[in-house]
Parts: structure tokens; C-alpha cells; sequence
């Protein structure tokens, strides 16, 4: 084996006589050892410690799963998290400085595989691009799990090696990778995936997100970065300066290669004072960390992250799909496309985020394209797709069933002293427009809640889970959307045994409820796509949940509920309210859990969150749907024609 190792230490040598401590310019790409400098700078502070604790003590009170991610009830979706107990550990570990504190806290939700149950760090630890320069791209040959270098290389990382070091990233690509850090790289990801993605509950479904992950498109646009090669909020930081690999050619040259982390800062510093501006809250830092405001901003949707990407590389496989797709309408938010068999329609639906009137016209002009060309097939693909919008994702699925008022899923949400709170002030108040007040639902029969009929939400219905008895409230929905879906005709009208819906797991939160309404109570058959040889099922969806609520909103819905939320140093621990922190940390929770659509009342049954649905069919992919999975839509053709297996 050859051995060829690139001189990072020279590069980092090189790097830290740049500046300061925290002197870091924005686009600028620096080495882990600048970076460690800096946040080692940042001491362990007992304070943002104890209130950090108290408020997500108290705000996991708010979590509709954390009893029962105690015990999982499916053997398919292992877990075994006491979230209380963790926080406790917490309370009483030392640790050297803050960074490592607020990396314990994060990796003790990400144990938890729920995209829904997240603590981010405050964010001038964010706010840096942390990536190794190649990224893997996982598939099955000969039935054996395979790893290559993805021919979508980040382009300011390639002229960055080219500059340091002379050496052209791009002549890696299409090279297996065999090892990672003397592991066999599938065995090295595959245990990077089982501890530090969180973002399902589907073993496989994470080992797939570990790779590059490449929106479907006839022309490759967006790519979304491998979890494992770029570290985002929800993922630990690199605990070493590099990693080191071995490479085979298809020609047979093995040889080794050892790459830094790099770290692109998304915004200048000029020193730690300036650092500590992002890790202060607002009020905080102006009032010496006794009290401070919220940090962090609301996300609507959780999708993995997009970078600016570069296609390049001798050895990339080579497909021309010019002619094998025909777009027929589209926009940012959906498009479609009819195959060349005349007959199959496909839609691509990256988000539920809706695009207003504009993304109905797509979708109207599409359909009727459809059924002047006689297409009789649909295939809809929601590879990706994080969620968004509960309206949109409900309008969607009554538009393709206008004949029918149908059920999204029954919900609940957990009873507790904080809950109790909420509601009665909720009720007191007259606010009927919170998660915690009645007025917010119907039943399941589809009446209106009023706002005074607390009985409604509590004492509600006993659940032991994880061995915890908990009362949870009746069977509600929520009564804002509507079924304006149904009004809206389309002009061609797919029969379910038409239709596939096609994932490759990672179709969560609304898109989650809408493929599992799909699929359960339409009997749309699903198909996944990757994930390892050897897992035969895997989900087609991850984290259901019912809503999420991010901290932002949940500190502004307290207020509206007359309750303060400023920061108190120490915290009263005889206060049910969690309080805003004093760093620009974040939290958010899965507040409301969501029940199979064809629950009704059967109050025994799991939250779907831990009720394991694996899709129709799985289908692995090879080296080219990986790098292109359009090429995934004539793979699955013939199973329009095949009966679900057994």
C-alpha cells in the first residue's frame, strides 16, 4: 500500500500565527487547533450551568416522549434515554470548560433520535462550518455495503487543499473508501451513526444519513452534506485534528491519506470579547450573566444542511439523463415530471413548505398536463423532506382525496404541573390559541373544543410508559387548518394502487404524517431506498412526533399566558416555569404526540413515534442512484406491478 499523507501539521502551524485568540474572518477556513484555542478560552461557568439545567428540567416536562423513551415498546426502534436522570449526571460532572459542558448536554439529546428533541450550544459555537474535504457515498454492489468518494466536493474546501498543499481533492473521487481511522469505513460509520446523528429512530434510516445525501432532480442541484463529514448543531465536534483513511482506485492502487478538519467561519471575530457577544444572551451579557433573553431563532423545518457544492472528478460515474425526464410544471417548493414511458408522473416534494397560490398553480397545471398526456402512475418522492407546513401537508392530502373528510391522526399531549399551568391560565385568561388551551382542538368526532372545557385536556387518560404512569389528554385535532384541500379538484385523479411514495427514511414531522396517513389509511404502497444490505425493513418516515416547539416560541406563549420567563440567578427550583437562559443556547421539544390515522379510539396503542412502519418495499442503492437518485424513479417501476411481499 502506498502511503500518502497530507501535511496538516504544517497547515496548522502556519494558521495560529494568524491572530489572536478568536480573531476569525467570516468565509475565511481555519484549523482545528485555531478553533480549540479559542473556545478553550471560554471558562466552565457554574452559573450558566445550574440555570441551564433548571430550565431544561423544567421545559422536559413539556416532552410528549419522555416517559416512554425510558423503554421503547418496538424492539424495531431500540431506546432506553432517561432524560432526567442524564440531566442529573449532568448537574454533577466536571468538566474543563464550557465547550465541553454544552458538548455533553447536546450529545445527551441527540441519544434521544428524535430531530424533534434537540439542545443546541450557544451560537458562537455554531457559527463555524466544521467538514472534512471529502464526503462518503454509501451503496450496495454484490450485496455488501459499500463506501466511495462522492463526486459533490465542497468548492471553497477544494481550492483550499489545492492552495495549502498542491493536492487536487477531486482526483479522490470515485475511490472506495476501505478504511476511516484504521476502521473499516462501513463499520466506522455505521457506529458514528448509532451514537451521533439522532435524527431517527431507524438504524438505517441514520446509517443513510451518515453519506452524502443528494435531492432528486434529472439535474443535480442541491446536495446536502454527509452527517458524519459535516458537523452540524445537532452533531458532537471532532474530538481529533484529523482523520486518516485508505483509498482503493478501480484500477486497484491502494494508498493512505490523512485530512485536518476544517473549520469556515460563518462570521468574523475580532477577539474573545467579540466570541462572547454570540454566547451571551442579550440582556445577559449587558447585565454580567444575571439575567438575559432569548437566544436563537424558531426553525420551521429539520432537513439536513446545504452547502455550495462543486461536481468535478476523473473518476465520478458518468449518467446523461437529459433525456429521460420531461419536466411538466414546477417551483422552489415542488416539481413534476412525466418519464419517458408516458405513463408515470413523478413529484418531488423537498419541503411542506407550501409556496402559497403559487405552488397550487404548479400543482393544477401538472395534473392537468397528466391527464391530457392519459399518465396513469404516480410516484412521489419525498426524499429529504423535513416538514413544514401542517396546513399545507393537510390541504395536500385532501386535495388528492376530495371525496373524503379524512383523519390526520389522532393526538394527545401529556398532562403535568407546568401543563396544568398553561391550561388553567389559558382558560382564565380567555387565550384559545395555544397548544395548552382547549379552545385550540376539536374531538375526535370533529367538534369544535371550547375554550373552558378543560376536561378535555385533563385529568385526561393514565399511560404507563417506561414504567411511568402518566396522564395524557383525550384524543384531540387541531382546528386551525381546515379541509380547503378538498375544494380544489384535480384534474387527474391517481387510484392509490397508482401511486408509490418513495423516501430514503429521512421523511419527517409533517412529511411523516403525510405519508403514514398515505400509506395506512389509503393504502399507498412506500418504498425506501437505501440504509444498509442487511437491515431487510426500514421505516420509510422519522420523528412523527405531532409539533414540535422550539424555545423562541415556547418563552412567547408563556408571556402570553402571563407567566415571566426571565432569568433568575440561582434559579427557584420551586418555580414550574422554564426560564430563559443566559447563553444563546437553544431547546426544543416534541410537545404533542400523533397517533396511526387508523387509531380512532384505541387509547392502548403506541404513539407513532414508536410504532415501527417499515415501507412496502426497500430497495438498495447502487453507486449511481447514490450520486443520483432520479435514477431511482425506473428502478421502482416494476413494483406498480408487484404484490406487496408478505
Amino acid at each position: 500500500m502506498k502511503l500518502l499523507v497530507l501535511v496538516f501539521g504544517v497547515l496548522a502551524l502556519a494558521g495560529l500565527g494568524r491572530g489572536d485568540v478568536c480573531e476569525f474572518t467570516s468565509g475565511s477556513i481555519y484549523l482545528r487547533g485555531e478553533f480549540t484555542a479559542c473556545v478553550s478560552a471560554v471558562p466552565f461557568n457554574e452559573d450558566v450551568r445550574a440555570t441551564t439545567l433548571d430550565t431544561m428540567n423544567k421545559s422536559k416536562e413539556l416532552y410528549c416522549f419522555l416517559d416512554i423513551a425510558r423503554d421503547s415498546p418496538d424492539e424495531n426502534l431500540p431506546l432506553s434515554v432517561d432524560l432526567g436522570e442524564e440531566l442529573s449526571r449532568i448537574a454533577t460532572s466536571v468538566y474543563e470548560n464550557d465547550l465541553a459542558f454544552q458538548e455533553d448536554l447536546t450529545s445527551t439529546y441527540v441519544q434521544l433520535n428524535d430531530a424533534h428533541a434537540q439542545y443546541y450550544k450557544p451560537s458562537c459555537y455554531l457559527n463555524f462550518e466544521v467538514r472534512q474535504p471529502v464526503m462518503p457515498a454509501g451503496y450496495v454492489a454484490d450485496g455488501e455495503d459499500r463506501v466511495a468518494v462522492s463526486r459533490f466536493l465542497a468548492a471553497d474546501l477544494v481550492d483550499y487543499f489545492k492552495s495549502t498543499t498542491g493536492f487536487d481533492i477531486t482526483t479522490l473521487v470515485g475511490a472506495s473508501i476501505d478504511t476511516i481511522d484504521g476502521e473499516p469505513a462501513v463499520e466506522h460509520l455505521r457506529a458514528y451513526s448509532e451514537t451521533s446523528i439522532g435524527m431517527s429512530k431507524d438504524a438505517g434510516t441514520r446509517y443513510h444519513l451518515a453519506m452524502v445525501q443528494v435531492t432528486p432532480q434529472p439535474v443535480v442541484k442541491d446536495v446536502a452534506a454527509s452527517y458524519w463529514a459535516t458537523r452540524t448543531k445537532r452533531n458532537p465536534l471532532p474530538t481529533a485534528d484529523s482523520v486518516r483513511y485508505t483509498f482503493t482506485f478501480p484500477n486497484g492502487t491502494t494508498f493512505g491519506m490523512e485530512f485536518p478538519w476544517t473549520y469556515r467561519a460563518l462570521k468574523t471575530y475580532s477577539g474573545l470579547d467579540s466570541f462572547m457577544e454570540d454566547y451571551w444572551s442579550d440582556e445577559a451579557g449587558s447585565r454580567q450573566s444575571t439575567t438575559g433573553g432569548a437566544g436563537g431563532a424558531e426553525e420551521e423545518v429539520v432537513r439536513p444542511r446545504i452547502h455550495p457544492l462543486l461536481v468535478a472528478g476523473p473518476q465520478a460515474p458518468s449518467v446523461d439523463t437529459s433525456e429521460l425526464f420531461e419536466e411538466l410544471a414546477g417551483n422552489d417548493n415542488i416539481q413534476f415530471f412525466i418519464l419517458r414511458d408516458g405513463q408515470t408522473v413523478v413529484m418531488t416534494l423537498p419541503s411542506t413548505v407550501s409556496g402559497g397560490l403559487k405552488t397550487w398553480g404548479v400543482i393544477n397545471s401538472a395534473l392537468e398536463q397528466a391527464a391530457e398526456r392519459g399518465a396513469t402512475r404516480l410516484i412521489i418522492d419525498l426524499t429529504n423532506n423535513g416538514g413544514g407546513s401542517i396546513c399545507f401537508g393537510r390541504a395536500l392530502l385532501s386535495y388528492f382525496q376530495p371525496d373524503t373528510v379524512p383523519n390526520f391522526g389522532p393526538e394527545d399531549i401529556p398532562n403535568s404541573p407546568l401543563q396544568h399551568l398553561l391550561t388553567t391560565n389559558a382558560v382564565d385568561m380567555g387565550v384559545g390559541s395555544t397548544v395548552w388551551s382547549p379552545g385550540f382542538y376539536t374531538t375526535q368526532d370533529g367538534v369544535r373544543v371550547q375554550n373552558d372545557q378543560i376536561e378535555v385536556l385533563e385529568p385526561g387518560i393514565t399511560h404507563v410508559r417506561g414504567g411511568v404512569a402518566r396522564n395524557y389528554s383525550e384524543f384531540v385535532h387541531i382546528k386551525q387548518c381546515g379541509f380547503w384541500g378538498n375544494y380544489i379538484q384535480p384534474a387527474k385523479d391517481f387510484r392509490p394502487k397508482d401511486i408509490l411514495i418513495l423516501t430514503h427514511g429521512f421523511c419527517g414531522s409533517m412529511c411523516s404524517v403525510i405519508s403514514s396517513h398515505a400509506a395506512e389509511y389509503d393504502g399507498i404502497r412506500t418504498v425506501v431506498a437505501g440504509g444498509p444490505a442487511a437491515q431487510e425493513q426500514q421505516q420509510y418516515m422519522s420523528f412523527p412526533g405531532g409539533q414540535v416547539m422550539d424555545s423562541s416560541y415556547a418563552y412567547s406563549s408563556f408571556q402570553r399566558l402571563g407567566l415571566d420567563t426571565s432569568p433568575v440567578v440561582p434559579p427557584d427550583p420551586t418555580d414550574l416555569v422554564p426560564r430563559e437562559l443566559l447563553t444563546t443556547g437553544t431547546w426544543r421539544y416534541c410537545i404533542r404526540e400523533i397517533y396511526s390515522p387508523v387509531a380512532l379510539n384505541d387509547f392502548e396503542e403506541p404513539p407513532l413515534e414508536f410504532s415501527f412502519q417499515p415501507a412496502t418495499y426497500k430497495v438498495d442503492d447502487s453507486l449511481e442512484t447514490a450520486e443520483n437518485p432520479a435514477l431511482l424513479w425506473y428502478r421502482i417501476l416494476p413494483l406498480f406491478d408487484q404484490a406487496p411481499p408478505r
